[in-house]
C-alpha cells in the first residue's frame, strides 16, 4: 500500500508520454497531409481549414464538458494580437512546406521553444542559467546542421524566410499563452486563437478560393 501512490504517478506519467507521443504522431501525419495539400490550395484557405476543424472538435469538447461559461475572454486585445500571429503563422508554415521538405521546414519552425526561452528574459525577466543558454545555442547549431547552408541545404529562399517567420510568430504567440493563462480558461485560450485565426485566414483566403475536390 505504502508504494500505492508511487505506482500511481508511475502510471500516469506513462499515460502522459503515452498521449503526447500519439499527438506528435498525429501532427506530423497532418503536416505531411499538408504539404500535399498546398500545391492544389492557396495557403490562407488552408490555414482556415486547419482552424476550422480543430475547432469543430473543440466545440465538441466543451458540449459534452458544458463548460461554455468558460470561454469568456479576459484581455481580448491580447487575444487578439495572438489571432493575428496565428494568421501569420499558419500562412507562413504553409508556404514553407510548399516549398521546402519537411525536416528543412520543421528544423527552422521547432526552433521556436528556444526562442521562447530567450523571449522570456526581456518579456518576463525570467533567469536562464548558463547551461540551458547552452543547450539553445546547440540547438542552434544542431538547425544550421539540418540545413546545410554551406550546400546549398536552404532550398528555396522564400520558403526558408517563410518557415523562419512561422518560427517567429509561434514563439510570439506562446509567450501570449503566460500572460493570458493567468485569466483565462484553457479552453478560452485555445477557443478564442481557433476562432481568431480561423476567421482571419477565412477571410484572407475568399479572394484565392478553390473548390474542395
Amino acid at each position: 500500500r505504502v508504494n500505492e501512490p508511487l505506482a500511481l504517478s508511475q502510471s500516469i506519467t506513462r499515460t502522459v508520454l503515452a498521449t503526447m507521443l500519439a499527438a506528435v504522431g498525429v501532427f506530423a501525419i497532418m503536416d505531411a497531409m499538408l504539404k500535399h495539400l498546398s500545391g492544389h490550395y492557396a495557403a490562407m484557405q488552408l490555414a482556415f481549414l486547419r482552424c476550422a476543424t480543430s475547432l469543430i472538435c473543440v466545440v465538441s469538447a466543451i458540449s459534452w464538458r458544458r463548460s461554455w461559461t468558460t470561454l469568456r475572454p479576459v484581455g481580448m486585445p491580447l487575444h487578439l494580437v495572438r489571432g493575428v500571429l496565428g494568421i501569420t503563422m499558419l500562412g507562413s508554415f504553409v508556404f514553407a512546406v510548399r516549398h521546402l521538405n519537411l525536416a528543412q521546414t520543421y528544423a527552422l519552425y521547432l526552433c521556436a521553444p528556444l526562442l521562447m526561452a530567450v523571449l522570456s528574459v526581456p518579456l518576463y525577466g525570467d533567469h536562464i542559467p548558463a547551461r540551458r543558454w547552452l543547450a539553445i545555442a546547440l540547438g542552434l547549431v544542431g538547425v544550421i546542421v539540418v540545413l546545410q547552408p554551406w550546400g546549398g541545404g536552404f532550398g528555396s529562399l522564400a520558403g526558408t524566410a517563410a518557415a523562419a517567420l512561422a518560427c517567429i510568430c509561434y514563439a510570439l504567440s506562446g509567450t501570449t499563452v503566460r500572460a493570458l493563462g493567468r485569466r483565462n480558461s484553457t479552453l478560452a485560450m485555445v477557443f478564442w486563437f481557433l476562432v481568431l485565426a480561423g476567421g482571419g485566414s477565412g477571410l484572407l483566403s475568399l479572394q484565392d478560393w478553390r473548390p474542395l475536390v
